[in-house]
């Protein structure tokens, strides 16, 4: 006899205007597959890797200021305990007035929003606010697309009917 676990045994995938991106659930809560958000980046950051995007997004400035305000209204153990609140400003290089932050040491800052799969398929996972961040950052005209399409996805698995073809 297996034990039951919170997760769900399936992904989703989020179709659309020719994009793909799956949907895991941990512990009952969606999260975005990162890399696949950046296939889709506009000609300016074409040539780029999608972890390079993925850091540039985590280090920037409007980013972590979206997470701090998140965990702030979010996470029970924020207010509770305020030594486990973020602080950005130890992870400044030196001499630098800038923080470059991996998706590896954000899983570690705040998993809630950031799950990092090691391996060799491995996979970062952004919950879905922060990933639907990520969809405007990397191009500002897929994030209409993919916010109307998550968004339809919910409200049909809400009303439990399957989600129409378009």
């Amino acid at each position: 006899m297996s034990a039951k676990t919170n997760d769900r045994k399936y992904d989703e995938v989020l179709t659309g205007m020719g994009y793909q991106i799956e949907i895991k659930y941990f512990h009952n809560e969606p999260y975005l597959n990162a890399s696949d958000i950046c296939r889709y980046r506009d000609e300016s950051k074409a040539d780029r890797p999608a972890y390079d995007l993925i850091r540039e997004f985590l280090s920037n400035p409007k980013t972590q200021e979206f997470i701090t305000e998140w965990m702030d209204r979010n996470l029970l153990d924020v207010k509770i305990n305020p030594g486990v609140h973020p602080s950005f400003n130890g992870l400044k290089r030196p001499g630098r007035n800038e923080v470059r932050i991996t998706a590896t040491a954000m899983s570690k800052i705040c998993p809630a929003l950031v799950k990092v799969e090691r391996g060799r398929d491995g996979k970062v996972w952004f919950y879905n606010e922060l990933a639907l961040k990520l969809a405007a950052y990397v191009r500002p005209q897929f994030d209409v697309y993919i916010t109307k399409d998550y968004k339809h996805l919910k409200l049909a698995q809400l009303n439990a009917t399957p989600v129409p073809d378009d």
